[in-house]
């Protein structure tokens, strides 16, 4: 399909090594997990593609989606928000504060959520495009706020 080939080719140019740590360590749900558990919701400011070329559209479909489920009786309101690979670059503001909740019982004296992100940032550069390669946002998810 074309998606697989898509994928094989994003994958292509890492090395078995970077491609094992980078699903072991789960590094593409750090953005996901840095936009829903750390950072402040701040809808207005919500950008799609790496200079927000997709934004409008992606605003469009929002709201066609929105304005179906209101006529179908659900008065939920879906929020669409926007994961950045280069979230990852910002250490001490995004990347430890989400190491922090995701994994805070596995780091100790010989292995810090220094050491941890030290590591996953050295990883990242070495990804074909660093903090916009694609597959740091290639997932999407629904969830409910209160949870």
């Amino acid at each position: 399909s074309p998606s697989a080939e898509w994928l094989r080719q994003q994958i292509s140019n890492v090395s078995d090594e970077d491609l094992s740590n980078f699903f072991n360590w789960h590094v593409y749900t750090l953005p996901f997990a840095y936009k829903l558990f750390v950072e402040k919701n701040q809808y207005d400011q919500e950008y799609f593609g790496i200079n927000g070329e997709y934004t409008q559209e992606i605003n469009s479909v929002h709201e066609q989606a929105q304005e179906f489920w209101s006529n179908s009786g659900v008065d939920d309101e879906i929020r669409v928000l926007s994961a950045h690979g280069s979230d990852l670059a910002d250490m001490h503001e995004k990347l430890i504060p989400t190491l922090e909740i995701l994994f805070s019982g596995s780091y100790d004296d010989e292995y810090t959520v220094f050491d941890h992100a030290t590591d996953i940032q050295e990883l990242v550069t070495r990804l074909p495009g660093g903090y916009n390669y694609p597959l740091l946002t290639f997932n999407a998810f629904a969830t409910d706020e209160g949870n």
